[in-house]
């Protein structure tokens, strides 16, 4: 893991990428798959990636047991509930700009966990804060996902909005077949 910082280009195509962590990594094809940072990186391949910084919050509730088998979504206030075996992570809310990594303010908390309460009951039992989280959501005018070669040697993967995570099995297989054919 790393963070791209520039690119070495040569005959229109990206030769190496330069990441803080391992120097210069060199390849026969690059992926970028940079969430809300794809547009810094593909500014520095050289092809334009028009994605948007938006961020969305979490919170994260402990619990003593699974408080559903599956995860749920709720559609009016698109309100997601991740069940699982000693936690549930409760994700909704989106707005453009933010700074990841960050404590979301207590009212957006307590508006998510209402919603995710409608739709799951049971969390009104969970009595701990739990932890709260916002996290960059990478975003595009039109609300679709940007999966294509932008170069003979470059795929874009990015722009999936809150449905990163939903979307991810699909995008990985239509990635695979830009790659290899």
């Amino acid at each position: 893991q790393g963070r791209v910082e520039s690119a070495h280009l040569g005959g229109g195509c990206v030769r190496a990428l330069v990441t803080d962590s391992r120097g210069a990594v060199t390849a026969d094809q690059f992926v970028i798959a940079a969430g809300a940072d794809s547009a810094t990186v593909g500014r520095m391949v050289g092809a334009p990636v028009p994605v948007e910084r938006g961020t969305g919050w979490s919170l994260t509730l402990p619990t003593s047991e699974p408080l559903a088998e599956r995860a749920l979504m709720g559609i009016e206030d698109h309100v997601v509930v991740n069940p699982g075996p000693r936690e549930v992570r409760l994700t909704g809310g989106m707005r453009f700009g933010g700074a990841p990594g960050q404590a979301p303010p207590p009212e957006q908390l307590s508006a998510l966990r209402a919603s995710a309460e409608r739709l799951l009951p049971r969390l009104a039992d969970v009595t701990l804060p739990g932890k709260g989280w916002m996290g960059a959501r990478p975003m595009t005018a039109s609300g679709l996902p940007i999966v294509r070669r932008v170069s003979p040697t470059t795929v874009v993967a990015t722009g999936h909005g809150t449905l990163g995570m939903t979307l991810a099995p699909a995008t990985g297989e239509q990635v695979r077949r830009l790659l290899v054919g």
